[in-house]
């Protein structure tokens, strides 16, 4: 997952969660970088990678230096959208040593759903709970959450998450943890409270990776086919050599037969012959 931070204003950054992440200065863009047209290009992923596509621009979009119509982007490019300038990040970058020395040791959460995609929430070291009441940590004002839904622990570097309950559960990769169980998480795990999910972002990610923990049950194994080697006869029209069904050969047991026939058939029209001739 990447995440784009401006230059040479606020410092703003978005997590790049969204599959289509509007750039510009209007107040509905996704990402609003003053200095650029109203709706001046989009952030396109696919299939893990990040594309800048320009929204036919009067004044173009530029990626280091470069005019493009669409270019992908790696961490460290910067982008050039009319004065507003934006350099690409991955989820451990930053534009100084002492950020890299913060982010060395810091966990968070990305929302990559409904209508907090893209937005971070840092968990604090020590206790912290999440849910929709004000008393918690990170707050999130959804109905679909209890007031305290569940609880991190930050110690020695290592996340671990507890539900505390609620009535609609938490989920880690998918799978519902029992309510007062503690959970160790890692970075790239993906988190689910009802219908908010997250990913989890912290020490030793690989940059711009949010992998997930892979998770097979012997169950889902399946042992692969062996493969067949018998000849195939096709059933198609003979256009081709190719895709004909050959004709068998005829055995000696039929050839005899055949021959049979064919005497018994002449035996029978020379006394027909005969019959006529006397009649």
């Amino acid at each position: 997952m990447y995440k784009i931070q401006l230059k040479g204003q606020s410092g703003e950054s978005h997590w790049v969660a969204e599959k289509n992440v509007m750039l510009g200065s209007a107040a509905d863009c996704t990402l609003v970088a003053e200095g650029a047209e109203a709706h001046h290009a989009r952030l396109i992923t696919q299939n893990g990678h990040l594309i800048l596509r320009d929204n036919r621009s009067q004044t173009g979009s530029y990626v280091n230096g470069q005019r493009v119509t669409e270019r992908e982007l790696f961490p460290s490019d910067t982008i050039r959208l009319g004065t507003a300038e934006l350099i690409v990040l991955g989820p451990d970058d930053a534009l100084s040593e002492s950020d890299n020395s913060h982010l060395a040791k810091r966990w968070c959460l990305v929302s990559d759903s409904s209508w907090l995609a893209g937005q971070e929430f840092v968990i604090a070291p020590g206790m912290s709970a999440i849910g929709r009441g004000a008393q918690c940590g990170i707050v999130i004002p959804g109905t679909h959450l209890s007031r305290q839904h569940a609880e991190f622990e930050l110690l020695d570097n290592q996340l671990k998450i507890r539900d505390l309950g609620s009535a609609n559960g938490s989920f880690v990769n998918d799978h519902r943890i029992a309510a007062h169980q503690q959970v160790r998480l890692v970075p790239g795990d993906r988190l689910r409270f009802d219908v908010y999910s997250f990913r989890v972002i912290g020490p030793g990610m690989t940059t711009g990776s949010t992998r997930l923990r892979q998770s097979l049950s012997d169950s889902a194994i399946k042992e692969r086919k062996a493969i067949n080697t018998d000849p195939k006869h096709w059933k198609t029209k003979p256009t081709s050599p190719g895709n004909r069904e050959e004709p068998r050969p005829v055995s000696h047991g039929h050839r005899i037969a055949l021959a049979i026939i064919a005497g018994l058939l002449v035996a029978a029209g020379g006394y027909l012959s005969a019959i006529l001739k006397w009649w």
